[in-house]
């Protein structure tokens, strides 16, 4: 079940910067920042889940591998990505999409 959550909330996270993204391209600056911020904010409550996992592991529980978990990871690492290309936008560096 934690592997949906993931990919929902990550997925969310993910729409967010790109949203944000092209808003600020098309010079919506305020808007750009609220929807980048909105993705932040999802980021980090995924990013909440991961740690449960890791920690569950590291516990030596068992956290069993499937490819939901696998896509989960995905979902999450193109989020992240995501998201520190929108924190490049809003420091006005020169980054082009």
């Amino acid at each position: 079940m934690m592997g949906f959550q993931i990919i929902g909330v990550a997925g969310d996270a993910f729409d967010y910067f790109f949203e944000g993204a092209r808003l600020y391209l098309t010079d919506e600056k305020e808007a750009a920042e609220e929807s980048i911020k909105a993705g932040q904010a999802l980021l980090a409550q995924v990013h909440t889940l991961q740690t449960k996992l890791i920690q569950a592991e590291a516990n030596e529980e068992e956290v069993p591998y499937s490819v939901i978990m696998s896509h989960a990871q995905d979902h999450l690492t193109i989020a992240i990505s995501w998201g520190r290309y929108c924190e490049l936008l809003l420091q006005g560096g020169n980054v082009h999409a």
